[in-house]
């Protein structure tokens, strides 16, 4: 027994071990952070709670989030979910002080930070940076919009799914 739990530790370690290792010589696509002016929280008025839908491409990089986003008494808070319902990251923004820890460590592929500033962009609709940069694109239902980074180099699609029921 004790043989087979020796056995059984040896086989994890040397997995992830083997994970890390490709990992470190055959990293996924991922995009750099795109450097943007983040507004502070109060920037956006009232209390809300909203769901959307993002999905960012870019160079090799193609991700899809559902983000939770609560803005109450000043504090922004979001919770960016995987397509495969698994947290990504949470990021919190208390004036202008900004927290974020992402869950994916060396997978991740798309910064937090960027996510951020588009949801400023749309559906928050607070400007985070010069025109020249970046472009919206509202759809005709005004449920979604497509920004298209012109500096960056990437496209995030945005679908506000709050009143969505059962999705």
């Amino acid at each position: 027994m004790k043989r087979l739990a020796i056995l059984s530790l040896l086989t994890a370690l040397g997995s992830s071990g083997c994970t890390t290792v490709y990992l470190a010589l055959y990293p996924p696509p991922a995009m750099p952070l795109c450097e943007q002016v983040i507004p502070p929280s109060s920037a956006l008025g009232g209390d809300f709670v909203r769901r959307v839908r993002v999905h960012v491409e870019g160079d090799h990089v193609s991700e899809g989030f559902e983000v939770i986003a609560q803005h109450r008494r000043g504090r922004l808070t979001l919770i960016g979910l995987t397509r495969y319902g698994a947290k990504a990251f949470t990021i919190v923004q208390r004036g202008e002080e900004i927290q974020i820890v992402s869950f994916l460590g060396p997978i991740e592929s798309v910064p937090p930070a960027n996510i951020l500033a588009d949801l400023y962009r749309w559906p928050f609709g607070v400007a985070t940076g010069p025109p020249s940069a970046f472009e919206v694109d509202v759809r005709d239902d005004g449920r979604a919009a497509i920004i298209t980074h012109h500096l960056c180099d990437y496209r995030a699609t945005i679908v506000d799914v709050t009143d969505d029921a059962g999705s």
